[in-house]
């Protein structure tokens, strides 16, 4: 769909000075500013888990995998090694 408007001068020279440092046209400049007021006020963004789903799900090497249980112990004798230092 094609929308027209007008702008002041100064966020037309905005605008080609961000479709230059971006790389991209002034239409996608366009969109992606309104990308960013959407998700500021639409709650359109993604959303936390979104943002780090690649990092979610993935294998993890564990020392200890009682670590929760055997907490108090190794408070223990983290302590005691201190104590003897």
């Amino acid at each position: 769909m094609a929308i027209s408007f007008r702008v002041a001068e100064e966020h037309a020279s905005f605008l080609v000075e961000l479709s230059d440092r971006l790389g991209v046209s002034q239409s996608e400049v366009l969109r992606r500013g309104i990308d960013l007021l959407a998700a500021q006020h639409l709650d359109t963004g993604a959303s936390a888990y979104e943002l780090g789903a690649d990092l979610f799900g993935g294998e993890a090497a564990v020392a200890d995998p009682d670590l929760s249980r055997n907490a108090s112990r190794r408070l223990r004798k983290l302590v005691r090694e201190r104590q003897r230092a």
